[in-house]
């Protein structure tokens, strides 16, 4: 089976306001795999809801990043977008693949009304990233406390 998000059409925040399944890296999907409960069934969600904007700050602040650099710029979803878009831009991934990934509708008459999406092989075009995982003694990750065995929430959020 590939790892894939499905993505509902109601959910508040997604602009695109259309259901969809995207494909997960694969050290992704082992990493949410790690994060669930031992009893937690294939379907159940990782995460109970998105993090909000005040929980990445208090995040950020623990693993000492600052919000804002010096040109103002800031970490937050558009940010992580940006990355995403600009890894997969960098590492060969075809523009109509990366506006589907981004959940982005795609520009131009043609494509938007005669391109078959469908033959995208979205799998592929995730697997052309390197991988994520830092090594295990880095800074980051005892910064952010994310070095050691995973902890289950009893409420399996």
């Amino acid at each position: 089976m590939r790892p894939s998000v499905r993505v509902r059409a109601d959910v508040k925040g997604n602009k695109s306001k259309r259901a969809d399944e995207l494909p997960l890296h694969p050290d992704l999907a082992e990493a949410m795999r790690q994060a669930k409960p031992p009893f937690a069934k294939p379907t159940d969600r990782v995460f109970k809801t998105t993090p909000i904007l005040r929980t990445l700050k208090r995040d950020l602040d623990r693993a000492a990043i600052p919000f804002a650099d010096e040109n103002g710029r800031t970490v937050d979803r558009h940010a992580f977008k940006t990355t995403f878009v600009s890894w997969l831009a960098a590492n060969g991934v075809s523009e109509t693949a990366m506006s589907r990934l981004a959940q982005h509708s795609p520009k131009g008459v043609t494509e938007r009304h005669y391109q078959d999406f469908g033959v995208f092989d979205l799998w592929a075009e995730i697997q052309k990233l390197p991988s994520m995982i830092p090594a295990a003694d880095s800074d980051v990750l005892r910064a952010t406390r994310t070095d050691s065995e995973p902890v289950t929430n009893p409420r399996g959020c």
